[in-house]
């Protein structure tokens, strides 16, 4: 999943993605592996329960494992404390490449 630039600024926008990515997820009608790009992702501290509740709600009903990266070392922290307190994989990487073979097992 690309969230690369995405910016979730008030409840309606987090409404939106949710809707969207339940729609999308659903469709394709089996749990998947995902790998989620961070990069200048921008979330308001107002909507940061209700999006890490979504990401837990996904997680656990569409994902096999999951995975994410941020070229930015500031946010990997900042990402991996905020999902630690959900207990998911606190672990952010910094690049595609090794968040993709973390899911291959390599």
């Amino acid at each position: 999943m690309n969230f690369e630039g995405l910016r979730i600024i008030t409840e309606e926008d987090l409404e939106s993605l949710a809707r969207f990515l339940d729609e999308k997820l659903s469709f394709i009608g089996k749990k998947v592996n995902v790998v989620v790009n961070y990069d200048n992702f921008e979330l308001n501290q107002q909507v940061e329960a209700k999006f890490l509740k979504m990401v837990e709600y996904n997680t656990k009903k569409y994902f096999l494992t999951s995975t994410r990266y941020s070229s930015d070392p500031f946010y990997r922290q900042l990402l991996a404390k905020k999902f630690s307190s959900i207990h998911l994989e606190k672990t952010i990487f910094s690049s595609a490449t090794s968040a993709i073979e973390k899911i291959q097992g390599v």
